[in-house]
């Protein structure tokens, strides 16, 4: 009979348990549901960033895209915070009603009420590491791909307000624009050309963040145009007056059109923004960053930059070997001459005293005798040799083929392009491995600066890669699974403390989740700025922080 009745009070205290832990779960998602639209609504739909989309020329039905597109960014800073308060509350008010008291009266064990909480803090997790991981990056590059297809609008609009445009190493004032065609879609399928023109313009070209042209124009048109590969943006400036840092003087054209157009990416991860990847995306660049598309640019502009070293190199052994230097068309032959030749940190080679370049070719020989010049080579592109480029000062042309073989023609400048070098510079570049090129202390002694600061450029660039993927990692991981922890702690401060009041609640719900965040930031800049193992361990430290904090509420202080 005692058995039976041990059995029948057991089984009444556990449906006792169950119907508690069905009571406190309904009241903290009714309490978590109502914070979450509330934080939402605040962070997500506020004036002020209805007022930022409006700033930059989107359009009303491009605000409210945008917005949608925002949702699930809100959605993860709300979550984990909602969570974490509405915990807090219900469970402090459970205990400032004294409902605690009775249930430890009635035999219950505390900790089986936390798991609502625990349950709350599963779901909360799942949620934030599906949106940080998988959703915001998708929804990223909706978000690229939506404000690059208005980009005109947002361009005419900051011309218009503001009356600047910078972008992509372009810059331009205009004192007033005088109209614009925007991009029409044809019946064919295809986009017509749309364009801004302006007027008393200033413009700024910058290579490398380096300004190497800027100038006036009294009229300019900025066209986009669509083709096969996208968007293409070009420049045209009438009557220009600009000063040529390559050339170092000033020019005059009455048309100018910038020799490259700009090529706007098509959504936010090719703007070299790692926080906007995927979760496997950040995995496969944390093995080997050499699988992210701006290393690979890097790394393929290392050895362009290399292939230009070695074809110079093997010119300058060719001219202490044999006197001269060689190179071909496809209709003539040269050779090209001098007293003195010397290889400047630019990468260029320096022509000084009786230079002389020979070409025969199928009209006849012509001498062009010069007072200094210059040999560049010009990357094509893998699989072809470099090109070499000669710019002769001070020249004077004889021609034996011409009537009068004794006539000299004086120039003050010419300059052949597109000249063959010799192959064997493309097979030489060819055998460095990218692990040679990016080892800082494998030797590439070519005396290029040019080279040397290319190829610092992408050993910096792998390794900030790879800090930032892991700084990334981290940040999402930690960030996603601190609900876990951090809402037993805010139930376990509402049942001591008796936080049932709005006030004390807040308080009690911000300081842990506060402390949690300001590790993560931290920890996160410190792998970035390159100490990824101490910045992971700053990352993790707010989590362990909190771990030891339940373990001490959970222990102790509910027993009591």
């Amino acid at each position: 009979m005692r058995c039976g009745a041990d059995r029948t009070e057991s089984e009444t205290k556990q449906t006792m348990i169950v119907i508690l832990q069905r009571y406190i779960f309904r009241e903290l998602f009714r309490a978590f549901l109502l914070t979450v639209v509330a934080l939402t609504a605040m962070l997500g739909f506020g004036g002020g960033v209805k007022d930022l989309l409006m700033s930059q020329g989107i359009t009303a039905d491009q605000m409210v895209k945008l917005l949608i597109y925002l949702l699930p960014v809100v959605l993860t800073y709300a979550l984990p915070v909602a969570a974490l308060f509405s915990t807090t509350i219900t469970y402090g008010r459970f205990s400032s009603d004294n409902e605690i008291n009775a249930c430890r009266a009635s035999g219950i064990n505390i900790h089986k009420l936390l798991i609502p909480a625990f349950v709350l803090s599963i779901i909360v997790t799942v949620l934030t590491f599906g949106l940080e991981n998988f959703v915001i990056p998708d929804l990223a590059e909706r978000t690229g791909r939506l404000v690059k297809g208005n980009l005109q609008s947002m361009a005419e609009f900051q011309l218009r307000r503001r009356g600047y445009l910078a972008h992509m190493g372009r810059a331009l004032h205009a004192d007033r624009v005088d109209g614009s065609v925007l991009p029409k879609r044809q019946p064919d399928g295809t986009m017509s050309r749309g364009h801004i023109q302006l007027s008393q313009v200033t413009f700024l070209e910058q290579q490398d963040d380096v300004p190497v042209r800027y100038g006036t124009a009294r009229s300019a048109l900025i066209f986009f145009d669509y083709d096969p590969d996208g968007l293409r943006i070009d420049f045209c400036f009438n009557k220009v007056r600009m000063f040529d840092e390559e050339q170092g003087q000033m020019v005059q054209f009455d048309f100018y059109t910038p020799d490259k157009s700009l090529r706007p990416p098509d959504g936010l991860m090719d703007q070299r923004r790692v926080k906007f990847l995927p979760l496997p995306m950040l995995l496969d660049i944390a093995r080997d960053p050499m699988t992210f598309k701006p290393m690979t640019e890097s790394v393929a502009a290392l050895r362009g930059q290399l292939r230009e070293a070695v074809a110079s190199a093997m010119q300058m052994d060719e001219f202490r070997r044999e006197g001269e230097i060689r190179l071909l068309d496809a209709d003539h032959r040269y050779a090209v001459t001098a007293d003195e030749l010397t290889l400047r940190p630019d990468g260029q080679l320096l022509l000084q005293g009786n230079v002389k370049v020979v070409r025969n070719g199928p009209s006849g020989v012509q001498s062009l005798l010069a007072r200094s010049g210059s040999i560049l080579a010009v990357d094509r592109g893998p699989g072809s040799p470099p090109a070499a480029q000669v710019r002769l000062r001070d020249v004077r042309i004889q021609d034996t083929a011409s009537a009068d073989p004794n006539m000299v023609v004086e120039r003050p400048d010419i300059e052949l392009e597109n000249l063959q070098t010799a192959p064997e510079a493309l097979s030489e570049a060819e055998e460095y491995t990218d692990d040679q090129l990016l080892d800082p202390d494998f030797p590439l002694d070519f005396g290029d600066m040019y080279l040397a600061n290319v190829r610092d450029q992408a050993i910096e660039n792998r390794a900030r890669f790879f800090n930032q993927s892991m700084a990334e990692i981290n940040t999402r991981l930690a960030y996603s699974s601190s609900a876990l922890v951090l809402l037993i702690l805010g139930a376990g401060l509402g049942i001591i403390f008796r936080g049932g009041h709005f006030v004390s609640a807040f308080g009690l719900s911000f300081i842990p989740m506060l402390a949690v965040v300001v590790m993560i930031v931290t920890g996160k800049q410190i792998s970035r700025a390159g100490d990824p193992v101490i910045g992971s361990i700053a990352i993790w430290s707010g989590l362990a922080l909190v771990i030891v904090a339940d373990v001490v509420i959970l222990g102790k202080f509910l027993k009591r």
